[in-house]
C-alpha cells in the first residue's frame, strides 16, 4: 500500500508539470503572435510660416481584411512638423505590438479645434491660425501602404508629412488652414539620404529657391499638383560662410531620382497646375542606410 501510494504521488506531480509546461508554452506561443511597429513622422517644409503644430492622438492600421488595428497615443502628442526637416524625425510609437499579418493603410488621428488649441499654424509675419485635416475636425489623414509582419517581427516606417504639397492656406483669415492627404512612407530600413548644396550662380534677386524630387533617372518634371508632381521637394537654406544654399532631404527609399532645381517656389500652388522653370535636372541614387552627396551646380 505504501509503494502504491508514492507511485499515485509521483503520478500526479508528472501530471501537473506536464500541465504546467503546457500551459507555458501556450502562452508563449500567444505572445509570440504579434509583431513591434515603431511609426515615425517627418516633414518637407512649407513655405510662409514658422510652426505647423499637430496634436496626435492615435495611429491605426488597416490590416488586408479591412479591419483596423488603433494605438493610441497617451498622453496626446503635439508636433511642430516644420521643425522636422533635412532627414529628422518624431517618434509617434515605439516598439508598440500589433497582431502579425498584412497590412495595407495607415490612418492618424488629429485633434483639432476651431480655435487651434490643439493643432495650429503660426505665421512669420505673424498670427495663429487653426489646423484641421482636410474634410473637416474628424477627418483623418490617410496613406495606403503596405507591409507585412510576422510573428515576433519588427518594422520601423516613416511618414513624410509633406507641407509643401499638403498645407492649404485659408481664403479668409477666420478659416482655418487645412492638412490634405499629401502623405508618403518609407521602411527605414530600406531608405537613405540626399544632401549637397545649390550654387549661387543659380540665384537670382527674385529667386524662390525649391529642390523638386521625382522617382526614376530623368524623369519628367513638373509642379505640385500636375500629373507629374514631384515625389517630395524641399526648401533650401543659407550656408555659413558661403554665397550658396545647401540642402538635406532624408527617408527617400533607396533607387534612381532626378532632382530638379526652380526659383519659382513661390508661386507653386498646390492646388493647381503651375508653369514652373526648373534651371538645373540632375539624376542621382539612393543605397539603403546611405546618405548621397550632390552639389547642383
Amino acid at each position: 500500500m505504501q509503494i502504491q501510494f508514492w507511485r499515485l504521488v509521483l503520478l500526479l506531480s508528472w501530471s501537473s508539470w506536464r500541465r504546467t509546461v503546457l500551459l507555458i508554452t501556450s502562452a508563449a506561443l500567444v505572445a509570440c503572435d504579434n509583431g513591434s511597429i515603431t511609426l515615425s513622422v517627418t516633414d518637407t517644409p512649407a513655405d510662409e510660416v514658422s510652426r505647423v503644430v499637430v496634436q496626435f492622438s492615435a495611429v491605426e492600421f488597416e490590416d488586408s481584411g479591412g479591419d483596423w488595428e488603433r494605438v493610441e497615443l497617451k498622453p496626446e502628442l503635439q508636433v511642430d512638423l516644420l521643425a522636422l526637416r533635412g532627414g529628422d524625425s518624431k517618434v509617434l510609437i515605439a516598439d508598440e505590438s500589433i497582431p502579425s499579418g498584412s497590412y495595407r493603410r495607415i490612418r492618424f488621428v488629429i485633434d483639432a479645434d476651431s480655435n487651434g488649441s490643439e493643432s495650429y499654424v503660426d505665421r512669420t509675419n505673424g498670427g495663429r491660425i487653426a489646423l484641421e485635416p482636410d474634410g473637416g475636425e474628424d477627418a483623418r489623414p490617410t496613406v495606403d501602404f503596405r507591409f507585412s509582419l510576422d510573428d515576433g517581427d519588427d518594422v520601423a516606417l516613416t511618414v513624410d508629412f509633406d507641407l509643401r504639397r499638403g498645407l492649404i492656406e485659408p481664403d479668409d483669415f477666420s478659416d482655418p488652414y487645412r492638412l490634405r492627404n499629401a502623405l508618403r512612407v518609407v521602411d527605414d530600413e530600406f531608405s537613405g539620404r540626399v544632401r549637397g548644396t545649390v550654387s549661387a550662380a543659380l540665384l537670382s534677386n527674385a529667386c524662390e529657391p525649391a529642390l523638386y524630387v521625382f522617382d526614376g533617372e530623368d524623369a519628367d518634371v513638373g509642379d505640385i499638383g500636375a500629373d507629374n508632381e514631384p515625389l517630395t521637394s524641399v526648401g533650401l537654406v543659407a550656408q555659413n560662410g558661403s554665397s550658396g544654399l545647401s540642402y538635406s532631404i532624408g527617408f527617400l527609399e533607396a533607387g534612381d531620382y532626378t532632382i530638379a532645381f526652380t526659383c519659382d517656389a513661390e508661386g507653386d500652388d498646390p492646388e493647381d497646375d503651375d508653369e514652373l522653370s526648373f534651371r538645373r535636372e540632375r539624376n542621382f541614387e539612393i543605397e539603403e542606410g546611405e546618405e548621397t552627396i550632390l552639389d547642383i551646380n
